[in-house]
């Protein structure tokens, strides 16, 4: 065939063309069918995916569990959000409590952890 087609003297015969095609399609049909099966895989991973972020998401959650503050807190938010904000943080540490801090200079206030057992060793990271 390759012979054929380097004495072809008028471009491409239906001979070296069809043998050719066949070629070309051959190599792209198995490329086709190869990606057509990774995106069945990829297909059943995103489903199985999806499943377990819904289970995720809704197990064990209750009113009670949901955070305190419904939205984003910055620094223009009423200070009862940022409290509870810091409070949910903390949640389920008894010897850790918010302490205000004031910056002399810049006059920049804020709260920062603080804990009850701060100088004993182990227990508050210091």
């Amino acid at each position: 065939m390759e012979r054929h087609f380097k004495l072809c003297h008028h471009g491409v015969c239906g001979t070296c063309f069809a043998a050719v095609k066949k070629k070309i399609l051959g190599m792209n049909l198995k490329e086709i069918s190869a990606i057509q099966e990774r995106l069945k895989r990829l297909e059943a991973e995103r489903r199985k995916l999806e499943n377990r972020l819904a289970e995720l998401q809704t197990a064990g959650l209750s009113e009670t569990d949901e955070p305190h503050t419904k939205g984003l807190v910055t620094n223009r938010s009423e200070a009862s959000e940022k409290i509870a904000l810091f409070r949910s943080l903390l949640l389920g540490r008894e010897d850790v409590f918010p302490k205000r801090w004031q910056n002399a200079r810049t006059g920049k206030a804020g709260y920062a952890p603080a804990c009850g057992n701060e100088w004993k060793p182990g227990i508050c990271g210091k």
